[in-house]
């Protein structure tokens, strides 16, 4: 298969997404727009399009499609058993067509958001992408066997190669090559502010979106970026922070430690963790469990398996059940599950979805927030939405929901489907529901 998934992305890039961006690999989870898109339907076997009144205004025609995104874009299945594939307009017009691989049932890999990102889309000839934004498309000019770089939310470079072994970087909107094909082996790592890792010539380095390269002394590789780059000495194994000047700030001298988040960064020594500032001073002195983040306000530790909630010094916030466990939800909101259920905190402890109200919240799709709405579920096992405030805002009385997105959730009640508004009011109702919600949209949008 040409697709081969993320490989190896880094958890600490991902929490660094999460922290600083809150926003999703695959599908954009918390974007406002003033622009509304037609929704996707499926009728008689085949996928349309609605405005929002609820009105098809694209027939039913295809065989598989995904939702528009960018200036108005939307790739379709035109014909399954030949793998004729299409990009489309806001009208249903064709953009383009073409005979291609793509796995079957996917109408290419879709990587970014709402509104900025590119399809992967492939043929005989190569790999070629397609950027929303701005219409342009490559060519099927990359090779077919390159990695995919699903890396498009911080910046408009994209990771490719012509020959399969050597990889560049070009520009998604207009295809220009910006960093040339110097680099080898797999690329772990987006643009974060502005700056990524990449592997040439048997070395790792640090470079800009201007192929800048940042100058780490020879002894020092570049593991993660955040406020600063956390680097490990090729010698003792030991773990520090430079800057992107390419000054040793924090000299390698810790087992290991996290990112550098928001100011701090915790590290090991001894079995334990701590946490230090910017320039190295040691906060609190090494005693948690586990390695841990700073979101700005707050750290979710664990002392002694007890998860607590602490302050840049180490002051208790809160203290939890020592069968809770602590993740972080949004930056601003962090889950709280144990034996009885899900509850939410902000990131000073205070309650926003309290245990007592018995809602389980759903965390297990990659991303949490949908166009400000949370998914709740009730003892009953219905699903229903929250706003961040811990208001639910629809109650829990359908048996699966979707995400919302373009401002409308496919939901399913008694083996019928609908779609609903952010009022909560049903706006279309489908004619027919066998498996309908897995058909229009991904899976890992369902419960």
């Amino acid at each position: 298969m040409f697709f081969k998934g993320i490989k190896n992305l880094m958890v600490v890039f991902l929490f660094v997404f999460l922290l600083c961006h809150q926003t999703c690999l695959t599908v954009i989870c918390e974007e406002n727009s003033a622009q509304v898109y037609p929704h996707l339907i499926f009728q008689n076997g085949y996928y349309g399009y609605v405005n929002d009144s609820g009105k098809i205004i694209v027939p039913c025609q295809w065989e598989d499609a995904g939702e528009f995104r960018g200036r108005g874009y939307a790739s379709v299945m035109i014909d399954r058993q030949t793998q004729e594939y299409g990009i489309i307009d806001i009208n249903g017009n064709y953009v383009m067509r073409f005979i291609g691989g793509i796995e079957e049932g996917q109408n290419g890999v879709y990587c970014g958001g709402m509104h900025t990102g590119i399809y992967w889309l492939q043929n005989e000839e190569g790999v070629g992408f397609f950027d929303v934004t701005t219409g342009y498309f490559s060519g099927f000019i990359f090779h077919r066997n390159q990695d995919i770089w699903y890396c498009c939310e911080e910046s408009d470079l994209v990771r490719v190669s012509i020959d399969g072994t050597y990889y560049g970087y070009v520009d998604t909107t207009n295809g220009e090559l910006q960093i040339p094909y110097v680099f080898t082996g797999e690329c772990f790592s987006g643009f974060v502010g502005g700056y990524t890792i990449d592997q040439r010539d048997d070395t790792y380095i640090v470079f800009n979106e201007k192929g800048d390269i940042v100058p780490l002394p020879d002894e020092l590789v570049p593991v993660s970026l955040g406020d600063l780059i956390t680097v490990r000495d090729k010698e003792s194994g030991l773990f520090g922070f430079a800057d992107y000047n390419g000054n040793c700030i924090i000299s390698p001298q810790y087992e290991d430690v996290s990112t550098h988040l928001n100011g701090y960064a915790s590290f090991l020594q001894d079995g334990k963790w701590g946490h230090i500032d910017r320039m190295g001073n040691i906060c609190c002195s090494p005693k948690y469990d586990n390695e841990y983040w700073f979101n700005g306000i707050s750290f979710a530790v664990s002392l002694e398996q007890q998860p607590l909630l602490i302050d840049e010094d180490g002051h208790t916030l809160r203290e939890f059940d020592c069968h809770s466990e602590l993740s972080y939800f949004t930056n601003e909101l962090i889950l709280v599950t144990n034996d009885e259920g899900t509850s939410l905190i902000n990131r000073l402890g205070t309650d926003i979805i309290e245990p007592e109200r018995k809602l389980f919240i759903d965390s297990e799709r990659g991303c949490n927030v949908y166009e400000q709405l949370i998914i709740v579920k009730d003892q009953q096992e219905c699903w229903g939405y929250a706003d961040l405030s811990g208001n639910v805002v629809c109650p829990c009385i359908w048996d699966s929901v979707s995400p919302f997105f373009n401002g409308w959730a496919l939901v399913e009640s008694e083996k019928k489907a609908f779609y609903i508004d952010h009022s909560m009011h049903i706006v279309f109702t489908f004619e027919e529901c066998d498996t309908l919600l897995h058909r229009v949209l991904p899976s890992h949008c369902w419960i």
